[in-house]
């Protein structure tokens, strides 16, 4: 994982943020991860338990830095803000923090989608500098 001599971050956003737990609390960690950043994270799996579970025990297991951000009116059913303050708890990484946001503008029908809070509509550049801020500091 460090082909390039620089520390490696793996970034997952809604669905995607499923994978990055799993990489980041697989035990043993991945070879050379320095951190993880989570967004709008998808945190209700409980049409499938036993891939609740698994999620609930990869995130309990993450001990590199890490990132959760949300926004605070996100409508997603999936990624609600509560999910994601209890993700953060979960994480017993000692170098945690998390972002919240809130204002933009959606233009979405769907709560989930891209063009949404969920997504970020309309504050991507703000959202973005704080997740390089983070590793930047972290680094």
């Amino acid at each position: 994982m460090n082909r390039w001599a620089k520390p490696v971050w793996v970034v997952g956003t809604s669905n995607g943020s499923v994978s990055a737990v799993t990489a980041a609390g697989f035990q043993p960690a991945l070879s050379g991860l320095r951190g993880v950043v989570l967004t709008s994270t998808v945190t209700d799996l409980s049409a499938n338990p036993a891939n609740q579970a698994t999620f609930n025990l990869y995130a309990s297991r993450i001990m590199v830095p890490t990132l959760v951000v949300w926004h605070q009116d996100d409508h997603c059913t999936f990624s609600s803000p509560a999910g994601s303050a209890a993700l953060l708890a979960s994480i017993p990484s000692s170098t945690k923090d998390s972002e919240v946001f809130q204002g933009g503008h959606s233009v979405a029908t769907d709560p989930c989608g891209a063009f949404s809070e969920h997504g970020y509509a309309g504050i991507e550049e703000g959202v973005v500098k704080e997740i390089a801020d983070f590793i930047k500091d972290t680094n």
